[in-house]
């Protein structure tokens, strides 16, 4: 989805997936979540776009569940691309506009 091979992203932190202005608005919120982990979806209250490595950029969201494993806390993300829905609902609302 995003464009990189295996391992490549092993030691890196997320940001450098997430595109443009919300990135530091994803990280501020991401310490918050931290906080107090539980399950939710990011990028359905504000839209939330990915950077793949090529720079190029796509519409997402993420769902995000947290889990202990001895006395860390870690997540479970799954990103959904949101191209096609957004394409889906822009071309809905392009009908009905000329009706």
């Amino acid at each position: 989805m995003f464009g990189y091979s295996d391992g490549e992203l092993l030691g890196k932190t997320f940001d450098r997936l997430i595109a443009g202005a919300n990135r530091q608005v994803l990280l501020t919120h991401f310490k918050d979540y931290m906080a107090k982990p539980l399950p939710r979806v990011l990028g359905r209250a504000v839209e939330l776009h990915g950077l793949r490595k090529d720079g190029t950029q796509f519409q997402m969201d993420i769902a995000m569940s947290p889990y202990s494993v001895n006395a860390d806390v870690l997540l479970n993300c799954v990103v959904r691309d949101l191209t096609a829905s957004a394409a889906a609902q822009q071309e809905c609302l392009r009908d009905l506009g000329s009706k």
